[in-house]
């Protein structure tokens, strides 16, 4: 009489698995089926593939199937050869070898703290991150889509060794009344997939008009002063400015245009003379 050794089997669907994929396992055994039996899975690299680590074929069935699935860890490191071995208690166990796939490209993750700062000395720490080897060290072009709002590094180096690297950014003042401004930083590497991080930079200022005057007084009758008025706000549109004063012997505009492109304009104001002496 042949004794037949107690075996599993392990039959997998596929010999290739991709990241975001899955396969189906079947595992069979070769001794009586009128009990249950509990046996283990494992693999070579957890980290690569998902599965029940403990299963069982139930009583009355020569065999059960599980799902195997693989994992996208984000990281560009290649296909993988992974070894799945069932096994039960005194009996023989089987393995079975799975290539995982690699799904990933190459690419760059951008992201910012804070993500709002002011325009009055305000700043953000910058995280440029890459998720392929960090053998060697990687270079990477920052832009900005607009200028003149904040300071930013045109290259930054993330070391071998290390998978990101830090930098700030600084706001620039720029005296304007201009309201609050989105800015989008973009990285950039070859062969690298780029990535953006969009900060809100908050304005400090408020919409103003500045008065200044040639002189303080005018003599009534003939006298004449020279004023500017400013804005602080950007330039890009002409602004009317309405005038009054607050004696009737003062001549003034009603109103005046600041033109576009300016942040300035001058007029007179001259003094009648009502012949009602009234002192200054």
């Amino acid at each position: 009489m042949v004794r037949v050794q107690s075996a599993l089997f392990l039959l997998i669907d596929s010999d290739s698995i991709r990241e975001d994929g899955s396969a189906i396992a079947t595992v069979r055994r070769n001794t009586d089926t009128r009990f249950a039996l509990t046996f283990s899975a494992l693999s070579t690299e957890p980290g690569e593939l998902e599965f029940s680590q403990q299963l069982t074929i139930p009583a009355g069935a020569e065999e059960v199937t599980f799902t195997i699935r693989g994992v996208e860890d984000g990281l560009v490191d290649g296909n993988r050869s992974v070894t799945i071995e069932i096994s039960a208690q005194a009996f023989q166990s089987d393995l079975a070898v799975l290539q995982v796939i690699d799904v990933d490209v190459p690419a760059l993750v951008l992201t910012s703290q804070p993500g709002s700062f002011s325009e009055a000395n305000g700043k953000s720490t910058l995280t440029i991150s890459r998720n392929t080897s960090s053998e060697f060290e990687l270079s990477v072009s920052m832009a900005v889509n607009i200028d003149g709002w904040i300071s930013v590094p045109s290259v930054v180096e993330i070391p071998a060794g290390a998978s990101q690297a830090t930098f700030e950014v600084n706001a620039v003042d720029n005296l304007f009344a201009d309201g609050d401004q989105l800015v989008e930083i973009l990285a950039t590497s070859p062969s690298f997939t780029s990535s953006t991080a969009t900060l809100t930079i908050v304005d400090d200022e408020i919409a103003a008009l500045m008065l200044v005057g040639s002189n303080n007084q005018v003599n009534e009758g003939g006298g004449e002063v020279d004023f500017t008025v400013s804005r602080n706000t950007r330039p890009d549109h002409a602004l009317e400015v309405f005038m009054s004063t607050s004696d009737s012997r003062l001549v003034a505009p009603e109103k005046l245009t600041i033109p576009a492109g300016e942040t300035s304009t001058t007029f007179s104001v001259a003094s009648d003379d009502d012949a009602i002496v009234q002192g200054d």
